[in-house]
């Protein structure tokens, strides 16, 4: 059987990247509210979508390829507004692959406010499967602590 390592995204690959994520490519990651899920070679992933905020929110899912030094590249990128939430899966892994998602918040919607990274907590774990749940706390830290703002649903099959 194969191992899945799923966690907290690892220092190392952040250390050396500053200000490209989120949205508009321009903040920092945090990496203590960021997940890696690692989907071992011949496993695909599935990733589907919910948000139940009426501000604006989205998720952020990276690769991070050996055939780009380990840097991060963004895939996907879902939420609500002028994104949508349709599911995503991967093709079957070449080999080893880390994927890491993050989400992200606005405390209002437009262009005008800026973008912050949301808290995370995991829901439902298995080895193979969980939801990501993101919290949209304002920029202060406060929140309603439900961490179901949105939602990524996970399954490495």
């Amino acid at each position: 059987m194969k191992t899945l390592f799923i966690g907290l995204f690892s220092l190392a690959l952040i250390s050396s990247l500053q200000a490209q994520f989120g949205p508009d490519h321009n903040l920092p990651m945090l990496k203590q509210e960021t997940y890696l899920i690692r989907v071992p070679a011949g496993m695909q992933l599935q990733l589907d979508f919910q948000v139940n905020a009426r501000s604006e929110n989205a998720v952020c899912v990276y690769i991070a390829s050996p055939y780009n030094y380990g840097r991060l590249t963004k895939i996907l990128e879902r939420g609500n507004y002028r994104r949508h939430l349709n599911s995503w899966v991967s093709e079957p892994m070449l080999q080893d692959t880390d994927f890491i998602i993050s989400g992200w918040h606005k405390e209002a919607w437009g262009s005008s406010h800026p973008w912050w990274q949301s808290p995370l907590r995991l829901h439902n774990y298995t080895p193979y499967s969980a939801s990501i749940g993101f919290d949209d706390s304002d920029h202060y830290g406060r929140s309603d602590g439900d961490f179901n703002d949105l939602l990524v649903h996970y399954q490495v099959f």
